[in-house]
């Protein structure tokens, strides 16, 4: 498939992309102006009987470039509210990042104390798997922080691009 580079116009604008990923159940869309670093995309489930035809990729993703480009025309006339409320949730990710580092360490050394033979394996494991446990529970706040956060936009912001939407406001 040859759809490499695509451009659309929304009013005035010309919004130029590229379809980063094609396959008759997967299409990824990456914009290239006048934003950057933002894609969408849309996966057809193996149980579904639909698939995404050669001759709809060019429409879909056309479709695709002016739904990122609104969502960061968004992001752009409202920059000063989103960026004033990023700051605490921005705070919170941080501290909780640091508290992954933290328990990142903690499972170095359980390690290190493993392997000079001060505990057993059963005890190691024992001792791991809480703080496995709220390494992943500190993940998932961390993430939930940013999808509340993605919720101010007027349009869905798909799960696997909320990060994207918030490097680009912190860069505007």
């Amino acid at each position: 498939m040859d759809f490499d580079l695509i451009s659309t116009q929304v009013g005035n604008e010309t919004i130029s992309g590229k379809i980063t990923y094609y396959s008759p159940r997967d299409l990824h869309v990456e914009i290239l102006s006048p934003y950057q670093n933002v894609s969408a995309g849309t996966h057809v489930p193996y149980f579904s009987s639909a698939l995404i035809e050669e001759n709809q990729v060019e429409r879909m993703a056309k479709n695709f470039l002016i739904s990122i480009y609104e969502k960061c025309e968004f992001a752009r006339i409202n920059k000063q509210m989103l960026q004033e409320k990023m700051v605490p949730i921005d705070a919170e990710t941080n501290r909780l990042a640091e508290l992954v580092k933290q328990l990142e360490e903690e499972k170095v050394n359980l390690k290190k104390t493993f392997k000079r033979g001060e505990i057993t394996n059963i005890e190691y494991q024992r001792f791991l798997k809480p703080v496995k446990d709220q390494i992943n529970k500190t993940g998932f706040e961390i993430h939930q922080c940013w999808r509340e956060y993605v919720k101010l936009f007027p349009m869905i912001i798909p799960v696997g691009t909320d990060m994207e939407m918030v490097n680009l406001i912190k860069g505007l």
